[in-house]
């Protein structure tokens, strides 16, 4: 188990480093934009459509796995299926009113998950299926007051499997598509809360004891999620 150990607290570095970043860029982007602001005052607020304003969005909560696995020389698959939770950061800017595109990082966990293997369906225990996600977005605000917004991103999946009772872990890569929707209320000029929904379409390739396979999923998630523009 110790490889599995192992992979599981540096996903948890990455993700506290992560969330750590993004937390001191939110702090420190106000300051500076004050400090290189003209001393001339401006005729009210300013527009949340300005070009070049810097986009942040982080969101935590549920997602829904459902997996296939299918050997590449044939046989019989395997579906996976389970809840679990997402972590999702993305960082940009604005091109024009309610416009926003940038990059974005998404971690998903899943533990424990349901398998369904010829007919028989099992709890695989003491194994974990990480998905990390890096890609481009696009997000738009019809009402740059916010409100409803729509969007979505593409790029590259790497996949993790950790099996804790045989201490393996294997590690396929990707594509993934991924498209969003949800609603904002602003809490302050720059900040608003509100709710995100998404689904995720992704297939990875793999290779495990010396057999070759492909994976084609589907993640749901509903999140809470914070911005600031």
């Amino acid at each position: 188990m110790p490889a599995a150990r192992v992979n599981l607290r540096r996903w948890a570095s990455i993700g506290a480093t992560a969330i750590a970043f993004f937390a001191w860029l939110c702090a420190a982007a106000p300051t500076a934009r004050a400090q290189t602001a003209p001393s001339t005052p401006r005729a009210g607020p300013p527009s949340k459509g300005d070009r070049g304003r810097l986009f942040l969005r982080l969101a935590l909560g549920t997602v829904y796995l459902h997996e296939s696995w299918s050997p590449s020389g044939g046989g019989s698959g395997a579906v996976y299926g389970g809840w679990g939770t997402a972590l999702d950061a993305s960082l940009g800017r604005t091109v024009r009113p309610g416009l926003s595109v940038g990059g974005r990082w998404q971690i998903a966990a899943v533990v424990d998950a349901n398998e369904s293997y010829r007919g028989s369906t099992y709890v695989a225990t003491q194994t974990a299926r990480l998905l990390d996600t890096i890609a481009v977005f696009v997000d738009d605000v019809p009402n740059p007051r916010r409100g409803f917004h729509f969007g979505g991103s593409v790029g590259v999946l790497a996949a993790s499997n950790l099996d804790g009772f045989y201490g393996t872990v294997s590690t396929g890569w990707g594509a993934v598509v991924s498209g969003h929707v949800g609603y904002e209320v602003s809490f302050s000029k720059r900040w608003s809360v509100g709710v995100l929904a998404g689904l995720a379409v992704y297939r990875y390739w793999d290779s495990e004891a010396g057999v070759s396979s492909t994976s084609d999923g589907l993640l749901p998630t509903l999140a809470l999620s914070f911005s600031f523009e």
